[in-house]
């Protein structure tokens, strides 16, 4: 059997398929397959994979109907041979002679059960010419090798490769075995964060590479990514999913504590952010007026507000709200609010924004803060804080 399988979900993307092809191709190391999983692609891609297929005897082309990018990952996995599997988006690359700096280190490491590799993120054009190399400044992480043996080692150490998204995405060397027994959910995009907590209190041996491997790119043009500038109505939803997940691992191995608990909750409300910046998305379908009522009524629930309460973030939480708020209402035609029961949040935030303000502008900021439908007073902090001076 080959030491990898390496595993691409394509669908209609003849743009980019052959840079992530090439960067499988172009590695030194040849001791792999290649499953290439074409989710029912009618742009040319299907034709582009069988050529490649036909000429290179590594590379295997599945052909399936539509079933979304997870989905195809488990159909890839189901008929992979190699020892580890990685997974490669279609639309991203392989860095230069990372499966033969994997192999060796693997061999000196007898065989951890999961080598986590560094993914470099970059701002790009259409072209995939970087615009900005590696802004999240991951290549600086992990200068050396980090090989953790046992159970409690790797325990010990897997919330820190957690919250520096390690162990938070599909870009990793895993066990077949591993992959075979745990599939990915089909049903949201953050599937490859539920996978790796869930195989995470499986895993006896772990290595870091210090090598990056991986590099990921976030197009300038809209759509492009899977869940980058997108509404998805379930993802309020998978980030407490997930909040609640990570927590009960650490408490089941016994590692939690407040540090951890509070990097936990200052990750849930990142999250809020992201959350309200997904309702401006082209494809989000609701009005503006459920837009705000969604924000205020229901993104605002226990969870968040545990988060807040445990954080102290109460001011933090009123910036990200009215941030958003404010983003929603500027991408939009606020006109269209006038008269209806969430024109309250306009008369927030321009009394908020208002240089000069009077009377009126405090009494607005009032009346929005007590309004039924902001049950969380947003406004109410920096409205105090206004009001001392």
């Amino acid at each position: 059997m080959p030491l990898f399988t390496i595993i691409t979900a394509v669908y209609n993307n003849t743009a980019y398929i052959r840079h992530a092809v090439e960067s499988v191709l172009q590695q030194d190391f040849l001791d792999y397959e290649y499953i290439i999983v074409d989710d029912g692609s009618t742009d040319g891609t299907a034709e582009i994979l069988d050529e490649y297929a036909e000429e290179y005897e590594q590379i295997q082309v599945v052909h399936q109907t539509n079933q979304w990018i997870y989905a195809s990952f488990n159909n890839g996995i189901a008929k992979a041979k190699g020892r580890y599997i990685y997974i490669l988006n279609s639309d991203d690359r392989l860095r230069e002679g990372i499966l033969k700096a994997a192999a060796e280190r693997m061999e000196k490491y007898q065989y951890p059960d999961v080598v986590f590799t560094k993914v470099l993120l970059h701002k790009c054009d259409a072209d995939q010419n970087i615009t900005l190399y590696d802004y999240m400044h991951v290549e600086e992480t992990y200068p050396a090798d980090v090989y953790l043996c046992g159970k409690e080692a790797v325990r010990g150490a897997w919330f820190g490769f957690y919250m520096s998204e390690l162990a938070r995405n599909q870009a990793n060397f895993y066990k077949r075995e591993l992959m075979l027994e745990h599939k990915f959910r089909n049903d949201v995009y953050g599937a490859d964060t539920f996978f790796n907590i869930e195989v995470a209190s499986e895993l006896e041996s772990a290595l870091v590479l210090k090598e990056a491997a991986y590099d990921f790119f976030e197009y300038d043009r809209e759509g492009m990514n899977t869940s980058v500038g997108k509404y998805f109505a379930y993802e309020h939803k998978m980030y407490n999913d997930i909040f609640h997940q990570c927590l009960y691992t650490l408490l089941h191995w016994e590692k939690y504590d407040k540090e951890k608990y509070m990097a936990l909750c200052r990750q849930r409300l990142r999250g809020l952010t992201h959350e309200i910046r997904g309702l401006a998305a082209k494809n989000c379908p609701l009005s503006l007026e459920e837009k705000l009522q969604k924000v205020l009524c229901e993104y605002l629930d226990e969870v968040v507000l545990e988060c807040v309460k445990f954080a102290d973030a109460g001011e933090e939480l009123e910036a990200r709200v009215l941030s958003g708020l404010r983003e929603l209402l500027s991408g939009a035609d606020a006109g269209t609010l006038k008269g209806s029961r969430m024109y309250f949040v306009y008369e927030l935030l321009e009394s908020l924004l208002r240089y000069e303000k009077d009377e009126a502008d405090y009494q607005a900021m009032r009346e929005a803060a007590s309004h039924p439908l902001n049950p969380c007073h947003i406004g109410s902090v920096f409205y105090q804080k206004l009001n001392m001076h």
